[in-house]
């Protein structure tokens, strides 16, 4: 279960939601694309490659988590921020 856990960057927000999720994906995507852009040509068609298996992938990287989005919520209405759960480690 550790290996799905994503915290938020600012303590406060807690486990990422599955939007959050897609979002960060979303900007690792579009980093890559300016990546490539940039590389060397040698490098070039590699990390197009790691962009297009992402971008192929995305769908079902995020199916887990949208199932774990209401039990977050529910977790989090009964842990609040100040509970051992919620803290940063």
């Amino acid at each position: 279960m550790l290996d799905v856990v994503v915290l938020a960057p600012k303590p406060q927000a807690g486990v990422l939601s599955s939007s959050d999720r897609q979002e960060e994906l979303e900007a690792l995507l579009a980093l890559l694309e300016e990546l490539q852009e940039q590389a060397v040509p040698s490098l070039q068609k590699e990390i197009q490659a790691l962009g297009k298996q992402l971008r192929l992938a995305l769908p079902h990287l995020l199916l887990f988590a949208t199932d774990l989005d209401e039990s977050q919520q529910q977790a989090k209405a009964v842990y609040d921020k100040d509970s051992f759960l919620w803290q940063p480690f």
